[in-house]
């Protein structure tokens, strides 16, 4: 799997899984979008944007973690998504070797 697929699913996971999560929680809503906009993006998301990336994923595990509803609806998946996402925000900042 090559890093813009990589990105590119990683981050359309997240906003997979949070389409199964009924909230009217307009930041949330919102935060997801951001995560959405650069899954579109892929390998074109610059560098220099990924840490403001990382910041809406904690909002987001934040969020449906204070949320004992929320957090069902977006289940494992959506947590697995999320770690996922991290994952490949640290690997694109990663120093080459």
């Amino acid at each position: 799997m090559s890093t813009t697929d990589s990105i590119k699913e990683t981050f359309g996971a997240v906003v997979e899984a949070y389409a199964a999560v009924k909230s009217n929680n307009d930041k949330l809503a919102r935060d997801v979008e951001h995560v959405g906009f650069y899954a579109q993006l892929g390998e074109s998301a610059p560098n220099s944007q990924l840490p403001n990336l990382w910041n809406t994923l904690e909002r987001i595990e934040k969020a449906i973690n204070a949320d004992p509803q929320l957090k069902a609806e977006f289940g494992e998946t959506g947590e697995k998504a999320i770690k996922a996402a991290y994952t490949a925000i640290a690997k694109r900042l990663a120093p080459a070797a």
